[in-house]
């Protein structure tokens, strides 16, 4: 599974033109998006600066070992003084329902601060930090999460060695789950799915009739929604364990890019969550 490699701005703008183009199209998202836009630029040096960044190989898991990157192995105690500066930079952009906890962060002793990276990235427990913070985990994980996204998307941008035969529900990467995916007809396959990292942005493709959360095969377990105002994004159940993947169909929207297309689509997830279904991972805004 090797993707071609993409020149480093070109990601960041064709999610900045995507939002903006969205702003105009639905307005109810405007504030979020508008807020995402912010981000990327926040995002995009951070991104810059670990592709050349010194310890690069040892992040990188050697042989045919999958996932190719080791979390495990960042550096996060050197990363600490730059997560400060990204939390400078978002405390003048975040809403402000997240202000004090910006700043509460931003004072934080060094070792919270490592912690939280940490467990971040390897997806561990946040409920006593957050408590601590006098937050929600999702709300907490944002600012980890945010930071670590163009520092591991970097690294996996590099990884040039891959696995064709790769079928597992986690990222073969960063070993993160999916929260996207998108069907689109290739040459040989009608209706490829490839599903989307929640961490690095890393595809791969994966059965469209395989639950991407509980494994299920079994099609009248497996079905789907789609939303009249939303035509080409599909809610994908699973009845068994009751969760959903959102996927972006570009047959039917060739201009979409789904990171900013399931940030648009916010309602799709406000209906799940009516219907009392649990994604399988939530967004970047926790969405």
């Amino acid at each position: 599974m090797n993707q071609p490699r993409e020149e480093p701005g070109l990601r960041w703008n064709r999610r900045r033109n995507r939002a903006v183009t969205l702003v105009k199209q639905q307005l109810h998202a405007t504030e979020v998006l508008q807020f995402y836009v912010k981000l990327l630029d926040l995002q995009e040096p951070i991104y810059r600066r670990s592709l050349i960044a010194y310890w690069l190989d040892e992040v990188q898991a050697q042989g045919d070992h999958l996932p190719l990157i080791c979390l495990d192995a960042l550096p996060f105690t050197s990363l600490r003084s730059a997560f400060v500066r990204f939390l400078r930079g978002l405390s003048v952009i975040v809403p402000k329902r997240l202000e004090p906890l910006t700043k509460n962060l931003i004072e934080a002793p060094q070792e919270f601060l490592v912690y939280l990276l940490t467990n971040v990235a390897q997806r561990e427990d946040l409920d006593t930090a957050a408590s601590e913070m006098g937050c929600d985990s999702p709300q907490l994980e944002f600012f980890a999460r945010a930071y670590l996204q163009p520092l591991i998307e970097a690294i996996g941008s590099r990884c040039n060695k891959g696995s064709a035969t790769w079928q597992q529900a986690k990222c073969p990467h960063c070993g993160w789950p999916p929260h996207l995916a998108t069907l689109s007809d290739e040459l040989e396959i009608k209706g490829r799915r490839l599903l989307i990292c929640s961490l690095c942005s890393c595809e791969w493709p994966f059965p469209r009739t395989t639950c991407a959360n509980c494994l299920e095969t079994n099609p009248d377990d497996l079905t789907h929604h789609v939303s009249e105002s939303l035509p080409y994004i599909r809610i994908e159940i699973c009845q068994q364990c009751q969760h959903y993947l959102k996927t972006i169909d570009l047959r039917e929207h060739g201009l979409a890019v789904p990171i900013v297309d399931d940030l648009a689509s916010f309602e799709l997830d406000l209906w799940c969550k009516e219907q009392k279904l649990t994604r399988t991972q939530r967004n970047l805004l926790a969405l």
